[in-house]
Order: C-alpha cells, then structure tokens, then sequence
C-alpha cells in the first residue's frame, strides 16, 4: 500500500486501514493501531473510540511514541513492538484509575516529566527558562550595545545625495512613481495531532493521532 497516495499522509492511511478491516474493540470500535512505513521511516498513531481516546491522549500519544521510537530508530524491531505493546497496557491501566497520561493529570510532574526534561535534568522550570529565552536575549542585548559602541560616528543620512560627493552627480530631474503593492500570505503551519494542550483532539471521522518519524 502506497501511503502516499492519501491526503494527510500515513496518518490518513492508517484512519482508512482501521475502518476498511473493521478493526476496534465493542460497539464505538475502540483501538490503537501503530502504522509503520518502512521505506520512509514515518509512523502513525491512530486512537478510535472513547476508550482510547481517554487512554491515549494528544500528550500521551507523544509520551508512547517515545518509549518506542529510540527502538525502532536502530532497527531493533521486536524492542520496539515489545515497548510499544508494555507502554500502552500501562497507558490503559493509569486510565482505568482515573489518571491518564496527560499534561493535566494529577501527579504529572512526578510521572511524566521526562519526557519533556530530557535535556534539562531535573533543572526548575524558572531555571529552564532562564537557560532558554532569558539569557539569549540578555546576550543578544549585550552584543549589540558593544557594536552601537563601536559605531557612534556612523549615522544614517536623510537623502542619497549625501552618500555623493559634492559636485560629482547633477539631477536633473526627480520624481517619485507609485509602482504596487506586494501582500504575503503565509498558512499557519497544520499540525499533526501531537499536541500538548491537555486532552484529546477527535477529528471529523472520530480518530485522534499522531505521526511522525522513526
């Protein structure tokens, strides 16, 4: 099957393999289904049903992946699935208690965390982001004053005129000419259902997923 060939791409495909074999648990088809392109290295995580989309939630979809997609990235298939298969019956056991794997879910910190703290250790988050927006600007500001330093004798000239020397350039004639417009529209970037908002977003054919690469 070329994925390809669907709109969105492999997560479409997996939304249309699910449906087409009539797969899913009970009357509101409850399932998970892992799609793997081997040739491209894409994946997709495709939840149907109230069940799944309780268990496996946008972040929790995210958190899965991460328990199998160091595996699969070396090719260590049976790693993967065995991961992929142990992440997901623990998913369902925390949902079944009443504390799915979400962004929102009480104990989060203490649970999940690390799947957003991998770079950082157990830091503070004041000191996260200290590390990642404070600093740089503080840098940025820093280096920019020592240039303005070093250019106190440089300033910017109201015409052209002033960029030639006197005498050198006769204008003979000057007008100004309207010539057009450009506009711009840039398309806010589609996600592929892997946020972390808290919660599950179910599109119009009642699946929630993710994808990416592995």
């Amino acid at each position: 099957m070329n994925y390809t060939e669907y709109d969105e791409g492999i997560l479409d495909c997996a939304e249309e393999i699910f449906d087409d074999y009539d797969l899913g648990y009970g009357e509101d088809e409850t399932g998970l289904l892992l799609l793997l392109s081997m040739s491209d290295r894409d994946y997709a995580l495709a939840a149907h049903g109230d069940k799944a989309h309780g268990a496996f939630t946008d972040y929790g979809k995210y958190a899965l992946a991460d328990e199998f997609l160091d595996n699969l990235g070396e090719d260590d298939w049976y790693g993967g699935f065995s991961d992929y298969l142990s992440a997901a019956a623990d998913f369902l056991v925390l949902y079944e208690e009443g504390t799915p794997v979400d962004v929102n879910a009480e104990g989060y910190d203490e649970q999940y965390s690390e799947y957003f703290n991998k770079d950082y250790g157990g830091l503070p988050l004041i000191v996260k982001l200290l590390l990642t927006i404070v600093l740089p600007i503080v840098i940025a500001f820093i280096v920019v004053m020592i240039f303005k330093g070093r250019m106190k004798s440089v300033f910017r000239a109201g015409s052209a005129a002033r960029y030639v020397d006197e005498g050198s350039l006769v204008i003979e004639d000057e007008w100004d000419r309207f010539s057009h417009v450009t506009e711009v529209i840039i398309p806010k970037p589609e996600t592929d259902g892997g946020g972390h908002g808290g919660g599950t977003t179910i599109g119009s054919g009642g699946f929630s997923g993710h994808s990416g690469k592995f």
